[in-house]
């Protein structure tokens, strides 16, 4: 996998994230119901610039944003600075050690962030997670979708014409940065270079059956999959293979074991 560290301390990326300031349509779903539950303390993991604190920290007492990239942080601290229940701390979610078994009520991990390291270390998260979460705890995070692979390697043709060039660069750099689609899809997951900041980046893709295994053998429960889509919960008996949606939401709980 590459570092990609290097990339969200870049000032341009940190300039790009600062000026989010929108939840998809999976988060305002799962928003809506963990605002039902009245908790008490959530950990956004991967805050970032805080894209997702001003919609979550209003229902929560305490609201702590991590993020591995201290330009990130201080810019997530420097934006909600006048935020009293808002606490931002420089760490990495493979070793939370500075929070105590079962903290937190809520963890969200947004924007594929988990994606950003290899495999052996997203089984470290979750393990992390499955830990600082009380038990019955929530735990949303979004993962690129393996089965968008047709739609990635595919030229989009845009509506602007003016982003032709950059589309056709686009196409032709996914050809050139991964292996052929068809070698991929024999993998549970695999690490993919599709053109975001410049090629730089790499992610890992997973097919959804595999992450809801692995969710359920780290002792997770209630699994629901939400489309990026539509923000509507995808049925469990659903063949995966035809669900093309770029990204897909997970919000499961922290069982009692």
């Amino acid at each position: 996998m590459a570092d990609n560290l290097i990339n969200y301390e870049k000032k341009s990326v940190v300039a790009y994230y600062r000026g989010q300031d929108k939840l998809s349509l999976a988060e305002e779903a799962i928003l809506e119901i963990v605002k039902k539950e009245k908790l008490e303390k959530m950990i956004d993991i991967g805050v970032g610039a805080g894209r997702t604190t001003a919609f979550f920290a209003k229902i929560f007492r305490h609201y702590v944003g991590i993020d591995y990239s201290v330009p990130m942080i201080e810019a997530a601290r420097k934006r909600f600075e006048d935020f009293e229940c808002c606490n931002f701390y420089h760490s990495d979610a493979r070793d939370m050690s500075a929070f105590e078994n079962g903290s937190f009520d809520f963890v969200l991990f947004s924007f594929n962030g988990i994606d950003c390291v290899s495999y052996d270390d997203r089984q470290e998260i979750l393990s992390e997670i499955k830990r600082i979460g009380k038990p019955n705890s929530y735990f949303a995070f979004s993962t690129h979708n393996l089965y968008n692979l047709d739609v990635l390697f595919s030229f989009q043709f845009p509506k602007n014409p003016f982003k032709y060039l950059k589309e056709f660069r686009r196409f032709q750099g996914v050809r050139k940065h991964n292996p052929k689609k068809e070698d991929i899809l024999k993998h549970d997951f695999y690490p993919m270079i599709d053109g975001d900041i410049n090629f730089s980046a790499e992610y890992l893709y997973y097919k959804p059956e595999k992450q809801i295994t692995e969710l359920e053998r780290h002792g997770f429960e209630e699994i629901s999959v939400f489309s990026i889509k539509t923000g509507k919960t995808i049925q469990p008996d659903v063949n995966w293979s035809e669900v093309n949606d770029p990204w897909l939401y997970f919000l499961c709980k922290n069982s009692e074991k």
